[in-house]
């Protein structure tokens, strides 16, 4: 993985400094090396600091500029067709000076120009300055699995793959987006395009991004959306096709490691990845003390019945301090449960491998999760809620999901109790209006909830956690699942061939039956999280907020965190006690 940063100023001249300090706040993205260009007629300037996997050498660096000079590239990511492609444009007369991905990218796009997109396998956010066109063309991939952050007043436009960046360059301003704070409290993130800042935007997935010199003017279009009418080749399966994307996802010129937590996801992806390997893969894990149902053991089982080597790190507790540190790292605040335990692991795994693979995107794809099982009383939520008071399908499905997502409901009832009056107008109608973009009326009440989860759990909190946990100590973490390819494999089978409301994700336990014992699998998915004792930490919560920034600065109002504390609503401060650290470390 790498980090990519630049900047075109419509007024003012480039500083290298500036451009440097940038790059500094994103060498955890990419400790191997750093590079620049600076157009100083243009006023433009762009750098990188890389993770080096495919091609080490200095031929791998970026940005990378072509042969003619007109294109400059600067690639974060992982393109797992690097090979075929290669291949292709091979035969089309391109040489090649190395072996990286990169340089792949840089001569697809000569060739095929930003229709190349559509060929690249993988997770990726590129940034192309094209000459010739006058142009910058800013890309991310399919899901949202590597960031990308811009930013455009009308005089400068920047971009970057965290937001922390964007504030060394000197003219950029740094304003609080207060709307944003009410949205965090309510869905644990920030819902895209926004971000806790003014005039901070983050690129949706699937989207191509274009910046116009000569006008000055922003257009962005989708190259790539969930097709339900693909025919796919029926002599495949789930399984051969799952295969042939870990495959692809364990190309590398460095040993590739596993996250491994016991469940099934994890368990299937490295048991069909040992059916291949040259040497045992190294698993890791996550165990929480004094808790019955930790993981680590039951990982433990599942690595040595593959013969993977099998390193479990046991946690029982975390402090400020801890979180604080790890905060910085989220740019904007996310109230995922397992920030700390991910991060963790990240941190543990690092001190063996440079990569991983994870199971991110499972439960989306096969319908793992208990809110896609069980239909929940809705009418309460429907009362409380005003614009889901009429009866109609998707304001019953997004009352659920509501339901199940907020852990610890602020909905703007809620939002006017905790803010201060001078707060009170940042509070919107409905703070779940995001969810309504997602809303597809010929689909079934399943797929409608695994398209939610796709847009909105998975991308929006489950994958910005694990790029900033993972990121943050030099990790890079793949996820074979989210193959694009796969995706769309499983998303146009007919619902029972991927999903049975009585057996847990039914076609990977068909898999894992090859190498384990049923029995293994048959608890509720858990994830990298431990009890909700380990969450709640009253004394820890009170120091923090009742006489924090928060309060001190009018936001929040101390009795409302009181009534918490009284009424141990531990969900709620978790989520305020995060947004306290958010405010302490990036806006002081």
């Amino acid at each position: 993985m790498c980090g990519i940063t630049g900047i075109f100023k419509q007024i003012g001249s480039i500083d290298r400094n500036e451009l440097y300090n940038a790059l500094k706040t994103l060498k955890h993205r990419g400790p191997d090396g750093t590079g620049l260009y600076i157009n100083d007629t243009l006023n433009f300037g762009m750098g990188h600091c890389r993770l080096a996997f495919l091609d080490a050498s200095i031929r791998g660096n970026q940005p990378m500029i072509s042969d003619d000079g007109d294109i400059i590239l600067a690639f974060n990511g992982e393109v797992y067709n690097a090979t075929e492609l290669r291949n292709d444009l091979i035969t089309k007369g391109y040489f090649f000076k190395g072996r990286s991905d990169t340089e792949v990218i840089l001569n697809g796009y000569k060739e095929w120009g930003l229709a190349y997109t559509s060929r690249l396998l993988g997770m990726f956010a590129i940034v192309i300055y094209d000459k010739s066109l006058h142009k910058i063309f800013l890309l991310r991939d399919r899901f949202g699995i590597k960031p990308l952050y811009y930013y455009f007043d009308g005089v400068y436009f920047a971009f970057s793959s965290e937001v922390k960046a964007l504030f060394e360059y000197g003219g950029i301003k740094k304003q609080i987006r207060k709307l944003s704070v009410s949205l965090f409290l309510a869905n644990r993130y920030v819902p895209t395009p926004f971000t806790m800042w003014d005039n901070v935007f983050k690129l949706s997935p699937a989207t191509i991004l274009s910046y116009n010199f000569d006008n000055n003017e922003l257009t962005t279009e989708r190259y790539w959306a969930l097709d339900n009418s693909i025919q796919h080749n029926t002599d495949q399966n789930i399984e051969t096709q799952l295969e042939e994307s870990i495959r692809l996802h364990l190309v590398s010129d460095f040993p590739v490691g596993f996250f491994l937590s016991g469940g099934m996801d994890s368990s299937v992806l490295l048991a069909l990845a040992s059916k291949h390997r040259t040497v045992n893969h190294k698993s890791f894990s996550i165990g929480f003390t004094n808790w019955e149902k930790t993981e680590h053991i039951l990982a433990k089982k599942v690595a040595d019945k593959v013969t993977a080597e099998n390193y479990s790190l046991v946690l029982d507790r975390f402090t400020s301090e801890e979180i604080e540190h790890i905060i910085y790292f989220y740019d904007d605040p996310i109230a995922d449960i397992s920030i700390f335990p991910t991060y963790k692991l990240s941190e543990f795994a690092r001190k063996q491998v440079k990569a991983t693979i994870s199971g991110e995107g499972s439960d989306e794809l096969f319908g793992g999760y208990h809110w896609h099982k069980n239909k929940f009383s809705t009418v309460s939520i429907l009362t409380r809620l005003p614009f889901m008071r009429k009866a109609a399908k998707f304001r019953h499905i997004k009352a659920e999901y509501v339901a199940a997502m907020s852990m610890g409901l602020f909905d703007s009832q809620e939002l006017k109790k905790a803010f201060t009056s001078s707060w009170q107008n940042e509070i919107p109608t409905d703070p779940f209006a995001h969810f309504d973009q997602y809303q597809r009326k010929d689909f079934s009440r399943l797929k409608q909830l695994q398209f939610l989860d796709m847009n909105c759990f998975m991308y929006e909190l489950v994958l910005q956690k694990i790029d900033r946990a993972s990121m943050a100590n030099s990790l890079e973490v793949r996820v074979p699942f989210l193959n694009h390819n796969f995706v769309s494999y499983v998303w146009n089978l007919p619902e029972n061939q991927y999903y049975d409301k009585t057996i847990q994700k039914k076609p990977l336990l068909n898999i894992l039956k090859q190498f384990y014992p049923v029995a293994w699998f048959s608890k509720q998915k858990q994830g990298f999280t431990g009890s909700d004792a380990f969450y709640q930490k009253y004394e820890l919560y009170d120091l923090a907020l009742s006489n924090g920034i928060l309060v001190k600065e009018h936001i929040i109002k101390r009795e409302y965190i009181d009534s918490l504390l009284k009424n141990k609503d531990h969900w709620r401060l978790w989520k305020l006690y995060i947004l306290e650290y958010w405010w302490r470390v990036h806006n002081a």
